[in-house]
């Protein structure tokens, strides 16, 4: 994951079109950005899949796909969902990495929120 200063950047990043195919680099994907980004980067690719629907439709196609597609939150098939964090979060985590004083207690992820015998034994 990788978040970026507000919503309409972290908008533009997940829109972005592959240089060869001109089609949207994550078409179809779910795109994460932080929580508090959310409504602002939705927004944000909505005013530019209309602004260029006449002038640049495969950049309103990806800025459409792209809002379709954005999330604050990570599910996977079987329903296990991590949870939203707004970029503030992200910074204090990142810095607090780099530091090494990360601690993922502090943060409410402990073994028992991530993991339990049932998944440990259904996994091959």
């Amino acid at each position: 994951m990788k978040s970026y200063a507000n919503g309409a950047k972290s908008t533009a990043e997940q829109a972005r079109l592959n240089s060869e195919a001109r089609d949207a680099l994550y078409e179809g994907q779910r795109r994460w950005v932080p929580h508090d980004q959310l409504e602002d980067a939705q927004a944000s690719a909505h005013r530019e899949a209309l602004r260029n629907q006449d002038i640049r439709p495969e950049v309103a196609k990806a800025n459409a796909d792209t809002e379709a597609n954005l999330t604050d939150t990570i599910q996977n098939d079987e329903g296990i969902q991590a949870r939203s964090a707004d970029r503030k979060d992200l910074d204090r985590m990142a810095k607090a990495g780099k530091e090494g004083s990360f601690s993922a207690e502090d943060e409410g992820i402990t073994l028992a929120s991530v993991s339990s015998p049932t998944i440990c034994l259904s996994k091959p």
